[in-house]
């Protein structure tokens, strides 16, 4: 499947969505309901805040979940870093509401408007660098220095200031001052705007990698809600920075969420799809010989050992490897071959004495395919090791498929 003609409809959804949200609380009625849930208190609690927070927070305790049952759990853990302080960052806002809040929001701000933003930033400062950490790990092996730049320029600046205000009892961020003005739209355009807007692209690379026909609906779905959430945090950062238009983010995050929230339930693991297109996957025994194919988007995936281009293929890359060691007379293993609109990425483990290879061919290489690859050649070892491979001189099994699924789908 390839969203890139099926993505107008969920992004046109979700912009209609936000700006009925927009438009709609800055009617008369609608803003005099907002102000008077905006400090509505619930058992004492100011829940405002605390429901878009603990939504947040059950979204990641159920990616949490999902990482410890997975194989490629690993490549989930600077996003779950991300989602847990971006939950933090809405539970703190209510908690100091709901402490410290008796009426007066100006009051409020002059009196408490320090211990909330000296660790709210940081929060916000620590998310974008997680949540960027976890999106370049998707694109790249290692992140241009151009975009690390662009990142530490939005982020740092605004980190020490908040640090300084816990220290100095002083507001460097939330201030009259042009100062206070330049902070803020360092992080809030050029982290938090920018790093949104790169997450949405990214995931929407990652539904390139989504082929199954059962998979399209939550995956339009998946996408159009990310959008609305990019939209708005956008809207968000230069309102906070301009305030051109407003952006009632926690009543929108909830409005988005729960759709997102009701599709991970039913399968927490479409969070976990790659966004490089993959296109085979083959493991290659110690005499050369091809004993197992996946080629990714067919629905029946059927192999014979004995096909000649199996053998072909496996050959190949056992020539390969040997011709390398020798002409730059090393015993080190070869792990990558660049072509010319795609990448052969190769994993090695060894059982018995005898070397196995498993090679990946995808669009290009990045941190997480790179991991998903070393969690199926541990796993192809355990088969090998289980069902005796290389005595019986058999094909792994179909349920090696199943793997497949959970690491890279």
């Amino acid at each position: 499947m390839k969203l890139s003609s099926s993505t107008v409809k969920p992004m046109m959804i979700a912009t209609v969505v936000v700006l009925i949200e927009i438009l709609t609380f800055n009617l008369p009625y609608f803003t005099t309901f907002y102000n008077q849930f905006r400090v509505y208190r619930l058992f004492g609690v100011m829940i405002y805040h605390i429901i878009g927070g603990l939504l947040l927070l059950f979204f990641t305790i159920i990616l949490h979940m999902t990482a410890l049952k997975s194989y490629s759990g690993k490549n989930l853990v600077h996003l779950i870093i991300a989602f847990y302080l971006s939950s933090a960052m809405f539970l703190w806002s209510g908690i100091i509401d709901t402490l410290y809040y008796t009426g007066s929001y100006t009051e409020y701000r002059e009196n408490y408007g320090i211990l909330h933003d000296s660790v709210w930033y940081i929060i916000l400062s620590l998310f974008i660098f997680f949540f960027y950490l976890s999106l370049e790990f998707q694109e790249t092996d290692y992140p241009p220095m151009y975009r690390i730049i662009l990142i530490m320029i939005g982020v740092a600046p605004p980190l020490f200031a908040a640090i300084f205000t816990m220290i100095d009892g002083v507001n460097y961020i939330n201030s009259t001052s042009s100062y206070s003005l330049i902070l803020n739209i360092l992080i809030m355009v050029l982290g938090l705007a920018y790093t949104s807007v790169f997450g949405a692209i990214s995931y929407y690379k990652s539904l390139r990698n989504v082929e199954y026909k059962s998979f399209i609906l939550a995956s339009q779905i998946q996408f159009g809600v990310l959008f609305g959430l990019t939209l708005s945090l956008v809207i968000f950062a230069v309102n906070n920075s301009f305030n051109v238009i407003s952006v009632k983010f926690p009543i929108l995050l909830v409005t988005l969420l729960i759709p997102l929230i009701v599709i991970y339930v039913k399968n927490p693991n479409y969070i976990s799809a790659l966004a490089t297109p993959l296109y085979e996957l083959f493991v290659v025994d110690p005499a050369g010989i091809t004993i197992f194919v996946h080629r990714f988007g067919e629905e029946n995936q059927e192999f014979s050992g004995d096909t000649n281009l199996s053998h072909l293929k496996g050959g190949l890359l056992t020539a390969l490897s040997t011709v390398f060691q020798e002409v730059v007379e090393t015993k080190s293993a070869l792990y990558t071959v660049n072509l010319t609109d795609r990448v052969l990425i190769l994993e090695h483990f060894s059982y018995n004495g005898s070397k196995y290879v498993v090679a990946l061919i995808s669009l290009k290489s990045c941190h997480y395919v790179r991991n998903s690859l070393k969690f199926f050649a541990q796993a192809t070892r355990r088969f090998v090791e289980k069902y005796d491979v290389i005595s019986k001189g058999r094909p792994l099994p179909d349920s090696t498929h199943d793997i497949i699924t959970q690491i890279f789908y």
